[in-house]
């Protein structure tokens, strides 16, 4: 096999660019983890203010997208289905913390 200029300059572009897309499939892990530690730290949050308590089943719709963006990334999955499922989860959280106010302003009636 001859070696020439061109295909050591090709195999140094395709090095280059499989870094490239390694590199940038590891940020993007490292974002998405980061994502998925802040929605854990929420629910923790919102399991100390009692939200689950105020609107159980919502809390437990929310908890179970949480678990299933948990399970889709420990299987490698697709970092937009995981980050849907994080996006669903935040948004019944949301949800909830409306029934917490609901639930203070009713107690502050009595």
């Amino acid at each position: 096999m001859k070696i020439t200029m061109q295909s050591v300059t090709t195999r140094l572009l395709l090095s280059s660019l499989i870094l490239l897309v390694a590199g940038s499939a590891l940020a993007q892990t490292a974002t998405v983890e980061a994502e998925l530690r802040d929605v854990e730290s929420r629910f923790q949050e919102a399991r100390q203010a009692s939200w689950h308590l105020f609107a159980p089943k919502a809390f437990a719709e929310a908890e179970k997208k949480l678990d299933d963006a948990r399970d889709k990334f420990a299987k490698g999955g697709k970092i937009e289905d995981i980050r849907k499922r994080l996006g669903e989860a935040t948004g019944i959280l949301g949800e909830c913390a409306q029934f917490e106010t609901s639930a203070s302003c009713c107690s502050r009636t009595r």
